[in-house]
């Protein structure tokens, strides 16, 4: 079975946790501008990491550019973003309106906390959050809009992890089940 990890970030986390996972599993990480083309057709699985920026999977265009080589591997796709990590409502939202449908009947969705750190976002990022945060009406939401929050944490991806592991060590075993011989009776 071979894997491997892509993924595209815009401040930072969604690379951190691609990194971690890339460790753990002993899985080679790409971001979507340096994954080859002919090592993504060859992976039996694969990892897809994108953070959420006003409501859209970074890597929504990557996804649809690459549906013909996607669609026939089994995908795992992790989500780094701020209130949606734990809201359900707020997760569907993100996957029916960013993963293509053909998709997602083979990929299993892990949503992950991320990073807000005010300090580093651009001018234009920094206004249309402040502009975000007095149309927020939840206090705790309004309270990382103004302030920020790192709950990156590599603990996070243990299900992940364990997901992965069992689905890799499954496949290797049916394979090795279905490549032996039938003895004749």
């Amino acid at each position: 079975m071979k894997g491997l990890i892509i993924y595209k970030s815009k401040y930072g986390a969604t690379t951190q946790y691609a990194d971690w996972l890339g460790a753990d599993l002993g899985l080679p990480v790409y971001s979507t501008e340096k994954v080859d083309p002919q090592e993504l057709q060859g992976a039996d699985y694969v990892l897809i990491g994108s953070s959420v920026y006003i409501g859209r999977l970074l890597i929504k265009k990557w996804l649809r550019k690459n549906i013909a080589i996607l669609k026939n591997k089994k995908l795992f796709l992790f989500v780094v973003c701020g209130g949606g990590a734990t809201d359900k409502q707020q997760q569907e939202a993100i996957i029916n309106t960013n993963l293509p449908a053909i998709l997602s009947s083979q990929c299993d969705v892990y949503f992950m906390p991320g990073r807000l750190d005010i300090k580093k976002l651009s001018w234009t990022d920094k206004w249309k959050l402040r502009f975000g945060a007095t149309l927020e009406k939840d206090p705790l939401k309004k309270n990382v809009m103004r302030n920020g929050v790192d709950a990156v944490a590599k603990y996070q991806i243990a299900g992940l992890v364990r997901s992965v592991s069992l689905f890799a060590s499954n496949e290797e075993n049916i394979s090795k089940l279905t490549a032996r011989e039938i003895p004749a009776q």
